[in-house]
């Protein structure tokens, strides 16, 4: 599916392919499944970063495999020079923390002021704000995301409405590949929401705002799971028992959507409503966001409905069985890059932001915003981060180079 690059390459150019002829990181020279754990550099690299702490808190466990998938991430869309399905550009993800920014005269060392657990981090540098293939950006851009639906959730409760759950799925198989049950999946969504039936349904039990999240799992039998999760805002109360006529009616109305794309569902599975006091948590939880405490949320790779193997796995699990040489993770992993490439994970129906007194922010601003704000000390990076910042460097001539 993608193609192979000849002379330019992040490792060595003569490392064996798997029988899939995707490269993994394992098959470079010198690497093993017994390897260290550490950044991948490049081949002109001179040092790499070893874990030597083992008294580290969960979090910052968290943040180093979310360092390690990203760099065996960019190591897959190098090797095969995977590109913007929107722009034929190289996917930005081969540049992320890798390349200094356009706006950067230098890298530097930030630390931030939290005396529990301190975090430093390198600023300067180019990020990918792909929630779908950097595992990175993802954790930075759940943790903003989450937070702006806690807001959310707080002006529901001070103006008397409540957040209602409407999971949507479709009838899938293995042999369906993901960008064209994807595109159909979200043609049936604008009927169902658009034209008159749609706007009477709304109407009728009072929606006022939504909020509409995708989530993507790999089933090992039924293949890819593209659903929805929406968080419907309904009067507390006159929505009072009415779930019942509520998930009947929608139900309806998604499953003849499906069939007007070639897709179908069974009507008790392809659209459920979700009314109760763990809502809030549970929307989070299927978005791939948990609280550590209660003033901080945190990004969980697994992701709450992928914790069980019999409903899929998400892609940070595909990308780590692609990183232990599991080749068609490796494939899957770059098929979905490639068809989830410019979607739109959370969207915020018209004004709702507004209402709610939120700037309405890309996700690029989303970052950027996060990487300036805070209290933090900046300062030249020491001598003893230095061979980090010579890694950094000379990644960023290898991705010039490709």
């Amino acid at each position: 599916m993608y193609p192979k690059r000849d002379k330019e390459s992040i490792s060595n150019d003569n490392n064996p392919a798997d029988s899939s002829g995707f490269k993994t990181l394992s098959s470079a020279p010198g690497c093993s499944q017994n390897a260290p754990n550490h950044a991948f550099l490049g081949k002109d690299a001179k040092t790499y970063s070893v874990i030597v702490n083992h008294n580290t808190s969960e979090g910052q466990k968290r943040r180093s495999q979310r360092h390690r998938l990203t760099g065996f991430a960019q190591h897959l869309l190098i090797e095969n020079d995977v590109r913007s399905v929107r722009t034929g550009n190289r996917h930005r993800t081969r540049h992320c923390h890798a390349a200094r920014h356009f706006w950067a005269d230098k890298i530097e060392l930030t630390l931030n002021a939290d005396e529990n657990e301190s975090e430093a981090s390198l600023r300067g540098l180019q990020t990918c704000n792909s929630v779908w293939a950097c595992a990175g950006c993802a954790a930075r851009l759940a943790a903003a995301r989450g937070n702006e639906i806690k807001r959310a959730l707080s002006w529901a409760a001070d103006n008397g409405y409540i957040a209602v759950m409407m999971t949507m799925t479709a009838r899938h198989n293995q042999a369906m590949p993901l960008q064209p049950f994807k595109d159909a999946f979200k043609r049936a969504y604008k009927y169902f929401r658009e034209g008159r039936a749609g706007a009477a349904l709304w109407k009728s039990y009072g929606i006022a705002h939504t909020i509409k999240g995708v989530e993507v799992l790999r089933n090992p039998v039924n293949g890819w799971h593209y659903h929805q999760h929406v968080l419907l805002f309904v009067p507390r109360a006159s929505f009072a028992g009415r779930e019942v006529d509520l998930q009947t009616d929608a139900q309806a109305r998604w499953l003849k959507g499906l069939q007007r794309e070639g897709l179908d569902g069974i009507g008790e599975y392809a659209l459920t409503i979700t009314a109760h006091n763990q809502t809030p948590e549970t929307y989070l939880a299927k978005m791939g966001i948990s609280p550590e405490n209660t003033a901080k949320l945190d990004y969980e790779l697994a992701g709450g409905m992928n914790k069980s193997a019999s409903k899929g796995v998400n892609v940070w699990t595909l990308l780590q069985r692609a990183q232990r040489g599991d080749s068609e993770s490796a494939a899957l992993y770059l098929e979905y890059v490639q068809a989830m490439d410019g979607e739109k994970w959370i969207v915020w129906s018209d004004g709702f932001k507004a209402l709610v007194g939120l700037d309405d922010l890309s996700d690029d601003e989303v970052t950027d915003e996060s990487r300036r704000s805070g209290p933090r000390h900046h300062g030249s990076t020491p001598v003893r981060l230095r061979p980090l910042a010579r890694g950094c460097a000379g990644r960023s001539a290898v991705h010039r180079r490709s």
